[in-house]
């Protein structure tokens, strides 16, 4: 076709194809050379589509032992992630500390107990963890933070070797008694301030967090637990790219127990379900009724006044038989002589 153009024609062809060419290069050019700002917004825009939870796999942070040094920056990260944890807090006398029991329930995270002391010394008998759970819910009542319903998660969990199993269903009892909901932990990976670092963490807790739908994590909120706080925003993150949401525990449709109590068939119901066991050998001896057993058994009473009357009618008959005389007879001869004749009264008619 080119060969039949004339040269102007061809001049001009030339021109278009090199303006056309050079057009190209120019906005091959400046999509390359992209300002970071722009760039970083298209990665905003990806991460905000991979992070679409449906909704059937859940994690669930939890944080024992708080408040501590630690926590508001377990506060700013779960903040700036945008998550909801929950805390089973113990007793703390630093005035500074007492602070975050209420930043933890104003952000919006679910604030349990673990106890006023909150480790194994408060398992020397049922009622004394009861008291002991009693006591840190009443101190943050008396702090103006009133829980109007009980989570709680028992020190060293419902799977203590500290405890023995009988124990241990006492407690479990005594919860379920007195509406307590507890919960356990399937993950745990920061050593409770032990020397574990920041990459053991994060790797201890998704390697095993990933093989489950609904991980409980269970991390401490103590003093100077620094790598447990430098891990928590990549586990969030590692989470979210997994396709996990998160929640608090009292929003698991079925709460994550170590162990349940088992009910007997042919236990009877003690009074006191503190302790059921020490209650119920020490009930009889409350119920005894000795004293009032005389109430119960008249016939012994009736049957002594009805002895007496019996033996008296003898005993006057046997005076009768001295003198077979008339009364008015009866009664000189009883005294013995004339001068009872003279000075006797008349028969008194009785």
């Amino acid at each position: 076709m080119s060969f039949f153009l004339t040269k102007p024609a061809k001049i001009a062809m030339a021109v278009i194809t090199a303006a056309a060419i050079a057009i190209c290069v120019v906005l091959i050019l400046f999509a390359a050379r992209r300002t970071p700002a722009e760039s970083s917004a298209v990665v905003s825009s990806e991460e905000t589509s991979v992070y679409a939870p449906d909704g059937s796999k859940v994690a669930y942070l939890t944080f024992d032992n708080g408040p501590s040094n630690c926590t508001p920056a377990v506060l700013s990260a779960l903040q700036s992630a945008d998550v909801k944890a929950s805390f089973f807090v113990s007793f703390q006398s630093s005035a500074t500390l007492q602070e975050y029991y209420q930043d933890i329930v104003s952000q919006g995270h679910l604030l349990g107990v673990k106890g006023y002391i909150g480790d194994d010394t408060v398992y020397s008998s049922a009622s004394d963890l009861l008291a002991d759970l009693d006591q840190m819910f009443t101190f943050l009542e008396m702090s103006g933070i009133r829980l109007e319903t009980r989570q709680v998660r028992l020190p060293g969990g419902s799977n203590n070797a500290a405890v023995d199993g009988d124990l241990m269903q006492q407690v479990l009892l005594n919860l379920n008694r007195d509406n307590y909901l507890y919960y356990d932990w399937n993950v745990w990976a920061d050593g409770e301030g032990s020397a574990a670092s920041k990459d053991e963490i994060v790797h201890g807790i998704m390697t095993a967090a990933l093989s489950m739908d609904e991980p409980v994590i269970l991390l401490h909120d103590i003093n100077d637990n620094d790598a447990m706080v430098e891990a928590l925003p990549e586990i969030i993150t590692q989470l979210k790219e997994a396709g996990y949401a998160f929640d608090t525990v009292d929003h698991m449709a079925v709460p994550l127990h170590h162990v349940e109590y088992v009910e007997e068939e042919s236990s009877s119901e003690p009074v006191n379900s503190y302790d059921p066991i020490e209650t119920s050998s020490y009930y009889p001896t409350y119920t005894v009724t000795e004293s009032s057993l005389p109430s119960y058994e008249p016939e012994p009473p009736a049957e002594i006044p009805a002895e007496p009357p019996v033996e008296e009618p003898s005993e006057e008959s046997s005076g009768t038989e001295v003198s077979s005389a008339e009364e008015p007879d009866d009664n000189t001869s009883d005294t013995g002589g004339e001068n009872s004749e003279d000075t006797s009264d008349e028969p008194v008619e009785w």
